[in-house]
């Protein structure tokens, strides 16, 4: 194409457009052209495209820069857009909620320029009033701030400064292994055997026997149960993205793992893969479900459940029985903190729940039941108490009194 060209405006007016190729801009990835339209004479156009070949045959391609009075919200999206291709699926989806629930609603129309330690901070006392997981959204923030010095728009990071008090902490809420123990799990697990579909049984027994994610469950497939060696592989997780359901590998790399599981859940497990064969063998073509749990699409084809649908069994069971206001991930709790407390080893515990390391483990879940932190003194007493090669025995402490 010829470097200028004219054309005609609507009223008849002749002029010109000044364009050259620049190739493939190696920042982006696209192709990119220089072009320049509304000039009145074609020695306009050329000398414009004279001086943009040589300003770019001196500095190439430039990347793009951000606007100083760019929103906190604009900055995240350029952030979020980079950094989620470095993050599982599942990941993706928790780091967007976290941001458009508590964290955009706070900065997201504010200019990031004009965000101070002070707002940063009252911001932070607002979140440790109301969400247990407030550090976490002080860490998002604060990479925010840290891409947009990055990108020479701020000097320094408003978040950096911000005190984490946790005796600020209003929440009265404890942490669900503070406040239950196995019991309740088995009545979530009886009670569901009297839902009209095995299949929700199936899902209370799985979530709390297995301490796997709800997503984990949603996705768990027959080729992926081993009934004879008593195992489950988890390898694929079910989210939701943008009202679409995908199937993804789960959260981190330690989240692929083999679960063995109890003899009860598998007989549970067996009875319902041919319970599943009878029900929808009545489908035309049909020739098997691939997957454990499942649903009929709007055209009657079996198709894999929603994310959601752990969530609907545990309500239902807790608005008919009155149970406490449990989630899935609550289920995943108490599962860890019963192992825990039964002194399990905290390795196999945090490999049993797909954890990559053994502090997430210890510092989640880790409870000591009231009963047995009440032993502990007992258990002190009696070691000190009779002791043999201290200075004292009990005896002779009664002797002192």
């Amino acid at each position: 194409m010829a470097p200028i060209i004219p054309y005609k405006t609507k009223s008849g007016v002749t002029t010109y457009t000044a364009r050259f190729y620049k190739g493939l801009n190696p920042n982006t990835g696209n192709r990119e052209s220089f072009i320049k339209r509304g000039f009145k004479t074609k020695k306009e156009a050329q000398l414009a495209l004279a001086r943009a070949q040589v300003e770019f045959a001196e500095n190439g391609f430039q990347e793009d820069k951000v606007d100083e009075d760019e929103l906190f919200s604009t900055i995240y999206e350029i952030w979020f857009s980079s950094y989620k291709d470095t993050i599982q699926l599942t990941t993706q989806v928790d780091t967007k909620r976290l941001f458009d629930k508590h964290i955009l609603p706070k900065f997201g129309k504010r200019k990031i320029k004009e965000i101070t330690p002070i707002y940063c901070q009252k911001v932070m006392n607002e979140w440790i009033g109301y969400y247990i997981h407030a550090r976490k959204l002080k860490q998002y923030a604060q990479k925010i701030f840290e891409y947009a010095i990055d990108m020479e728009i701020l000097e320094k990071n408003p978040m950096a400064r911000v005190k984490f008090n946790k005796n600020r902490r209003k929440i009265g809420k404890k942490k669900v292994s503070e406040n239950y123990d196995a019991s309740i799990l088995n009545k979530f697990v009886d009670y569901s055997k009297g839902l009209p579909s095995f299949q929700d049984h199936v899902m209370m027994r799985l979530l709390a026997y297995t301490g796997a994610r709800k997503g984990e469950v949603s996705a768990l497939s027959w080729r992926n149960v081993n009934l004879e060696e008593m195992w489950i592989n988890i390898e694929e997780a079910l989210v939701r993205v943008n009202h679409e359901l995908i199937l993804t590998s789960p959260k981190t790399d330690s989240s692929v793992r083999k679960v063995y599981i109890d003899e009860t859940t598998v007989q549970v497990l067996q009875r319902w893969k041919k319970l599943q064969q009878e029900e929808l063998s009545v489908l035309k073509n049909f020739e098997g479900s691939e997957y454990v749990f499942h649903r009929l699409d709007e055209e009657n084809n079996v198709a894999l459940v929603s994310p959601e649908y752990p969530n609907r069994v545990i309500n239902h069971l807790i608005r008919k029985h009155d149970l406490p206001r449990l989630t899935p991930h609550d289920f995943r709790h108490l599962h860890a903190s019963i192992l825990l407390s039964q002194k399990i080893n905290p390795k196999a515990v945090s490999e049993r729940l797909g954890h990559s390391d053994i502090q997430t483990t210890l510092g989640i879940y880790t409870h000591v039941p009231t009963e047995q932190a009440k032993s502990v003194a007992k258990e002190f007493s009696t070691f000190v108490g009779t002791r043999v090669h201290g200075e004292f025995t009990s005896e002779k402490m009664e002797e002192i009194d």
